[in-house]
């Protein structure tokens, strides 16, 4: 579990510098939201992680919810041949993936009812990253990335992987 040192600010004033991100993360919270169903397809995918996961993100998802964050559970197990089409297009920064390993998920916020497919709204995924990275989760952030093979740049601000602090071959990657 992250330890927080706050460098700058207080839960008091609303802003924090957690140390060791180098982020400026915001400690007003939002009205909490009720936790939005999963659909048939979500459960599906949820079910795909190995079952640390599955109780780390139901944890999240409520967690999410009580500050006013709906969420929509995307892609989590992937196989070796759609991870390397990924890679290969530029879709994807590494060869090893952790949805491969199933302890990755694609959780995108939801605004309006509708998922934020197109990662367009970074403010609430800092605020879910923020969250996330304190409930144990790897957050890759909202910063570019870049596909070493290709030179393709892209942000993938839903990606969450739970690695309990194992190395890719220690998950059986």
């Amino acid at each position: 579990m992250p330890r927080w040192v706050i460098l700058a600010g207080s839960a008091m004033s609303g802003v924090l510098l957690l140390a060791g991100l180098g982020v400026l993360v915001s400690t007003a919270r939002a009205a909490a939201v009720p936790l939005r169903a999963l659909t048939p397809a979500e459960a599906r995918r949820l079910a795909q992680l190995v079952p640390s996961a599955q109780a780390a993100l139901h944890r999240l998802r409520a967690a999410l919810a009580r500050r006013g964050i709906q969420t929509f559970v995307g892609q989590t197990a992937q196989s070796f041949e759609d991870a390397a089409k990924m890679y290969a297009t530029g879709r994807s920064a590494t060869k090893k993936s952790w949805h491969r390993v199933n302890r990755a998920v694609d959780l995108y916020v939801v605004v309006g009812g509708v998922p934020d497919l197109r990662a367009q709204h970074n403010d609430l995924y800092e605020r879910m990253g923020a969250v996330a990275r304190a409930s144990g989760w790897r957050w890759l952030g909202t910063r570019l990335l870049k596909n070493a093979t290709t030179g393709a740049t892209f942000t993938d601000p839903q990606h969450l992987e739970w690695r309990e602090g194992l190395t890719w071959e220690q998950a059986g990657g």
